[in-house]
């Protein structure tokens, strides 16, 4: 599992870069690659800019085969698929945080 933290720098910009960085590591991990694997799109930079929701999608991936995870997994994706290939910089803060949160309950609810 992963750290997830709301206490962050008071700049925006770090705060949006610092949970990009986080799922460049989270995903880093899970498929053994670096941050250009996967043709880049694990990149902090890309996911910040407008790689968030796919980051999302491909961390959940993995656990997507399990037939009990599905419904969590499509609701879950469902709830925010309308930030497909939007910048995080473009989206609430307070946003990122609860979509972070809920990933974070999700993902301790996946078998």
């Amino acid at each position: 599992m992963y750290s997830y933290s709301t206490t962050q720098p008071s700049n925006k910009g770090i705060r949006v870069h610092d949970i990009a960085l986080l799922l460049e590591r989270r995903l880093e991990g899970e498929y053994r690659c670096s941050a250009h694997g996967i043709g880049g799109i694990i990149n902090a930079d890309h996911i910040r800019h407008s790689g968030f929701f796919t980051a999302i999608v491909l961390h959940l991936i993995g656990a997507y085969t399990s037939e009990a995870n599905r419904v969590l997994i499509d609701s879950f994706i469902s709830n925010i698929k309308h930030y497909e290939g939007i910048s995080m910089d473009d989206i609430d803060e307070k946003e990122i945080h609860r979509i972070m949160k809920n990933l974070k309950d999700l993902r301790i609810h996946l078998d």
